[in-house]
């Protein structure tokens, strides 16, 4: 999968539109976009997050409705702008 490269000067204000545009697929989550800013959404509405264990989490249901699911939103985000996240590898949550 190809993506567009990233034509935003830094350093940016998070509330101008061009950052605020900027959702991607969840290749992992099928049915979730995230977004640069840390906002996760379906197709229809923005997700709100709440804190499990420490972490900013969301919940949602596959497109069938079939499955529940938390996912935390540093995990959204690293795998919608970063892909997958390899076998045995975790994402370091540092900022």
């Amino acid at each position: 999968m190809s993506r567009e490269p990233c034509h935003i000067r830094w350093p940016v204000d998070v509330r101008s539109p061009a950052f605020t545009r900027m959702w991607q697929p969840c290749p992992t989550y099928p049915g979730l976009y995230a977004s640069r800013r840390g906002d996760v959404r379906t197709a229809k509405k923005t997700l709100s997050p709440y804190a499990n264990g420490g972490y900013l989490a969301v919940k949602y249901r596959n497109r069938n409705k079939t499955i529940a699911r938390t996912v935390f939103v540093h995990q959204a985000v690293a795998d919608a702008f970063l892909g997958p996240c390899p076998e045995g590898l975790e994402i370091n949550h540092k900022d």
